[in-house]
């Protein structure tokens, strides 16, 4: 009798958290948040951004040609098949620029990043309500769900425009927590709510939504023999439907798989278990900073009230895919060197985290008798601070919310490059461009060479 159906009020504290985050988003591409820079022909041109743009109009004028995003480009070296493959990030731009029309449209990729975001504690305040928290609760885990998009971890993959890792791990988080609805309550919402994010977890990224499999088997080894057939069947349509929808691209994605990047197992060296299991300090420095360390206590602490409030399932569902996450973030780190993958992944056990620890503070607030003023109380300070924090945003920075500007548009000594190549050149040219790996801010723009000047290039891609 928790939940949203029979709280509705809550449902005005979780649109606080939307609005919150939306004066945080703004200002990545505006510093007095003017929503009129999501809307100007102005391209994001940190990281990977440009490219994933222009691979984005490929692929969204070819689907509104044919029903493909795969297809050919001749302007980039000595021309070369664009596929699910290369570029698989672009795959969330491709769906945000084919709603705005198809084609090259920076406005649309904006807007679509924009509303991406937004997300981000709706997906906390989901995932919250999949494990049985109560409404306040789930806000609250809304809240904490803010506070780690705007960490330096998701920071950096919005900064790179790895949107598609960023959807999936979202997606990955509200399954794992619907699950456990689903174990206790077997209906169309649960069932709805399942599938949906398996259709959004494969499409953003399938080799993180993959990585969930055994979660997922050894979930329906425990439960399937004690349920029905429709159980069973239910989730049995679970997987199908998230297969489904993606079916058209993931055959190009099989089929163009030997184009891929170097795996990060092709260099996987096996560590011992020693260094696999590591030393206390290793795990502290996990959580990165002590409101990290917070988080896992506060996490700890959750699970534990949890367990003994009757939430078994979601204990033990939390607890495995927590530990499955750090015993992978341990290998990782002991047998590879790649600081981006074991940050990512100490990411999505934060993430984990998040209900259980806010179900802890809620317990705490209970106690006190003002769980539901406290937990409104830090919607409305979240909401003030994201529309009201003044120049250099200093109650931003000193809650370590990373909203810094994202680069925007070309500089004055792009655009003058722009202008003498379309000046020196004709349209039947294919010229080389070569630069340095440097990788300053904003080294991806002549991704975006060919929308600008109508020429063929060889290099200059990514």
């Amino acid at each position: 009798m928790d939940g949203f159906r029979h709280r509705p009020l809550w449902l005005i504290a979780a649109a606080g958290l939307v609005v919150a985050q939306a004066g945080f988003a703004l200002a990545l591409f505006d510093a007095e948040r003017d929503v009129s820079a999501l809307q100007d022909d102005r391209p994001i041109l940190s990281g990977r951004h440009p490219l994933h743009l222009y691979h984005g109009a490929l692929g969204s004028e070819c689907f509104h040609r044919n029903g493909e995003t795969t297809c050919y480009d001749p302007n980039f070296q000595a021309g070369y098949p664009k596929t699910p493959v290369f570029d698989g990030g672009c795959r969330p731009a491709e769906l945000f620029l084919t709603v705005g029309g198809g084609g090259f449209n920076p406005a649309a990729y904006k807007t679509g990043l924009f509303a991406g975001l937004l997300c981000i504690p709706l997906a906390f305040v989901l995932a919250g309500r999949g494990i049985g928290l109560p409404a306040g609760a789930a806000v609250l885990a809304g809240g904490l769900g803010i506070f780690i998009g705007w960490s330096p971890p998701v920071r950096k993959l919005i900064e790179e425009g790895e949107l598609d890792s960023l959807a999936a791990g979202l997606s990955g988080l509200v399954f794992l927590a619907w699950m456990v609805r689903y174990a206790r309550w077997f209906g169309a919402d649960s069932w709805l709510v399942l599938a949906g994010s398996a259709v959004a977890g494969w499409f953003a990224n399938p080799i993180i939504w993959i990585g969930l499999v055994p979660v997922i088997v050894g979930y329906y080894l425990v439960y399937a023999p004690r349920r029905e057939l429709a159980w069973n069947l239910g989730l049995l349509g679970i997987v199908a439907a998230g297969l489904a929808p993606n079916l058209w691209w993931l055959s190009d994605w099989t089929r163009y798989w030997f184009l891929r990047h170097t795996s990060l197992l092709d260099n996987l060296a096996l560590p011992t278990w020693q260094a696999v299991l590591g030393s206390p300090r290793d795990y502290l420095a996990l959580a990165g900073s002590p409101r990290g360390m917070v988080l896992a206590a506060a996490g700890v602490g959750g699970l534990i009230a949890m367990w003994r409030s009757g939430h078994r399932c979601g204990t033990a569902l939390l607890l495995t895919s927590s530990i499955l996450t750090l015993a992978t973030t341990r290998l990782l780190a002991a047998g590879l060197q790649v600081p981006d993958a074991v940050e990512r992944l100490t990411l999505f056990a934060a993430s984990l985290l998040a209900a259980p620890a806010a179900f802890a503070f809620w317990k705490l607030l209970e106690r006190g008798r003002c769980a539901g003023f406290g937990s409104v109380a830090a919607v409305m300070a979240l909401v003030a601070i994201a529309l009201g924090d003044g120049q250099g945003r200093p109650i931003t920075q000193g809650l370590g919310l990373r909203i810094e500007p994202l680069a925007l548009g070309l500089t004055g000594e792009q655009e003058e490059a722009v202008a003498a190549i379309v000046r020196h050149t004709t349209a039947e040219a294919r010229i080389l461009w070569d630069e340095t790996t440097d990788h300053r801010p904003g080294w991806n723009w002549t991704a975006l060479l060919p929308v600008l000047t109508h020429r063929a290039y060889l290099g200059g891609l990514d």
